[in-house]
């Protein structure tokens, strides 16, 4: 989605975190067939694996499940809050047809 740092690698999720904090997870990927590893330095657009049905010990639908998570300060605490992905994905549309995405 951005250019970030692989910092996690867990059973059927790749994590990646850009400079700002922000944070992709990227679940329900075929493991075996990954294209990056931990630490690796991702540019936009770079593919990282492949779909699957991976869910742990269950089973689910082929999918990729994407959430976006920010670190955020409210009210002086720090917390990570999830980022509505459909807010988003209008938002990065707009950009591409404004031809700046």
């Amino acid at each position: 989605a951005e250019p970030g740092t692989v910092t996690q690698i867990s059973s059927y999720i790749v994590y990646v975190t850009t400079d700002s904090g922000r944070r992709y997870d990227y679940l329900h990927l075929q493991m075996n067939q990954l294209n990056v590893h931990v630490g690796d330095h991702l540019v936009r657009g770079q593919p990282i694996g492949k779909v699957s049905n991976n869910f742990g010990s269950t089973p689910t639908t082929i999918h990729l499940h994407l959430e976006i998570k920010q670190a955020v300060t409210h009210n002086g605490a720090s917390l990570v809050t999830f980022i509505p992905l459909y807010s988003s994905l209008v938002n990065a549309y707009q950009r591409l047809l404004a031809g700046t995405p």
